[in-house]
């Protein structure tokens, strides 16, 4: 079976981050590293686990517009390095 196959298996549908633990061929065990690591890479892909990270402390609007400006004269400052 091809991998596409294995992870459409996988996907619950109506939950973005759920997924299914299908059984091997031989019908007896349980794809669990399988199903462990779509589960990653859809955590990854939505961004829920970022934001959970973010959102463990509060952070004020104040300080989130001064990371944002730090962050856009870091990323200016690497291109006009990058230019000369």
């Amino acid at each position: 079976m091809k991998k596409y196959h294995k992870r459409r298996k996988m996907i619950n549908p109506g939950h973005s981050t759920s997924v299914r633990v299908p059984k091997s061929k031989d019908g007896q065990r349980y794809e669990l590293e399988a199903a462990i690591k779509e589960f990653k890479r859809l955590t990854k892909e939505s961004g829920k686990l970022q934001e959970v990270r973010e959102r463990k402390e509060f952070k004020s609007k104040s300080l989130t517009r001064r990371e944002q400006i730090q962050k856009a004269a870091y990323r200016q400052k690497r291109r006009s390095a990058a230019i000369k």
